[in-house]
């Protein structure tokens, strides 16, 4: 996968050259261009005609000044995911009338490591070239963390370390990460010990700063402390993640109750089942205290409130609100049934509102259809889908018509049930005939250890386990 755009990263070098190394010299060049974040921002947040508009707009901007490499890059930019080849053509056309001009290649960087236009090659190289311009910027290490030069990174990572050590913010203390691992990669064996104090040592630095409370933080340091070996320090950052407040702490928390309490299969008395159960409530709802919009805790509240005989309609009905309040093209939340599915089911098990099923089952299928009609396809990846993906709205269709026949066999209207099962085994043939077809393209040139073979055969694998547990 191609690395977040301007990520801050870090570099390396073992302990002994570090200390006599020059520090890097700034180059103004290097500084981020000016509305680049922005643009990206608005990329982001906008749908496609925003996104047509920023791209039309930086085309005036680019023909009205042809020569200025900023506004090259901001075009090049807006074009990028898609009008790639034209992003590139903007980009190399800059790089070779302003060399100078550092931006450009880590554009290129960026782009070759996409698939659909993956040059590894290309793109170290392009990373090397902005690293010689800018050798105090953290910006491309991103891009050489697959660079296997020793000699090379040898000679960059006593800069990178430098850079990185002037940094106090979240986001260049994650890159931390890819310092160490370069570290060990450029390093003989016999330096690794040495190494392993270095990691400490920064682990320690890390601890110091206030951005150690920062988001995902906690998984830097952990890594960092088994880097080093250092079974107490482990234990010890487990435990303080756990009374940690902020999004890491709330994670370790949840992480830990969800390995201690897993629910017993339908095979184990009811009362083990009731009691795994009851502790699911109670904690989803603690959880939720903290984060009351997250759509995992509040689907596994109404969850654990349907399998629970006291239960009220009342609380059963305030759970399902909470789930169905949420916008979750707002939050950015993908789900693997929608939430009208889930009401559905929560419902049903409780014998509550079955009136209502039908149409809510229905209003949640057309929004999931309507979802996956508006994503539009990235030039950045290949057009087809795994075969996963492929069948996702048949196996959400199988889904809904399964309960809605259940819903109306429930309340005794077994030939309302006919026209919905019909239909859940249309679904299911939908879905067998996307897997066949998958199968019959799973590429004949790659051997069955090869990467694209592994990666086509795990995804068949999950299709067919989907596809099976439908029908």
């Amino acid at each position: 996968m191609p690395f977040p755009r301007f990520a801050l990263v870090s570099g390396l070098c073992a302990v002994a050259c570090l200390a006599q190394s020059p520090a890097p010299v700034a180059n103004p060049a290097c500084d981020p261009v000016a509305g680049a974040e922005a643009l990206l921002q608005a990329l982001r947040d906008g749908g496609e005609s925003r996104r047509q508009e920023l791209m039309d707009s930086w085309a005036a901007r680019h023909k009205a000044a042809p020569a200025d490499p900023g506004i090259a890059f901001l075009y090049a930019r807006s074009l990028i995911g898609r009008r790639t080849s034209e992003a590139i053509r903007v980009l190399e056309a800059s790089a070779a009338s302003h060399p100078a001009f550092p931006w450009s290649h880590l554009g290129l960087a960026e782009i070759r490591r996409y698939p659909n236009f993956q040059d590894d090659a290309q793109s170290r190289a392009h990373a090397r070239r902005f690293l010689a311009l800018c050798p105090a910027s953290l910006a491309a290490y991103p891009y050489l963390r697959d660079e296997t030069d020793a000699d090379y990174l040898r000679s960059i990572l006593p800069g990178f370390r430098q850079s990185l050590a002037t940094k106090d913010d979240a986001s260049a203390l994650h890159s931390y990460r890819l310092l160490w691992a370069l570290e060990f990669r450029a390093q003989p064996p016999d330096s690794h010990a040495a190494l392993r104090e270095q990691v400490k040592a920064d682990v320690a630095r890390i601890r110091s700063l206030p951005a150690a409370r920062a988001p995902m933080m906690h998984g830097v340091l952990m890594e960092g402390a088994k880097l080093a070996r250092d079974q107490s320090l482990v234990r010890q950052l487990e435990d303080e993640v756990k009374q940690a407040g902020g999004p890491d702490g709330r994670l370790a928390r949840r992480n830990e109750f969800f390995r201690a309490h897993p629910i017993p299969g339908e095979d184990s008395p009811k009362e083990k089942r009731d009691a795994a159960w009851r502790a699911w409530r109670d904690k989803m709802t603690e959880f939720l205290a903290e984060d009351p919009e997250d759509y995992f805790l509040l689907e596994r509240r109404l969850v654990a409130l349907s399998h629970l005989e006291e239960t009220t309609e009342a609380e059963l009905t305030a759970a399902a609100q909470a789930l169905l309040a949420l916008d979750l093209d707002a939050r950015r939340v993908s789900t693997t049934s929608p939430p009208e599915a889930v009401v559905a089911e929560a419902y049903l098990r409780k014998g509550v509102r079955l009136r209502e099923l039908p149409a809510l089952l229905d209003s949640g299928l057309a929004k999931a259809e309507d979802r996956a009609a508006r994503i539009v396809h990235s030039d950045l990846f290949s057009p087809q889908q795994s075969a996963y993906q492929s069948a996702r709205i048949p196996a959400l269709r199988q889904n809904a018509y399964r309960v809605m026949a259940a819903v109306y066999r429930s309340l005794g209207e077994f030939d309302n049930a006919r026209a919905p099962l019909r239909k859940a085994e249309d679904a299911l043939a939908d879905h067998r005939a996307i897997i066949r077809e998958h199968e019959s393209r799973q590429p004949k040139d790659a051997g069955p250890s090869s990467p694209t073979a592994m990666r086509e055969a795990s995804d068949l694998r999950s299709a067919r386990i989907h596809a099976d547990s439908l029908e």
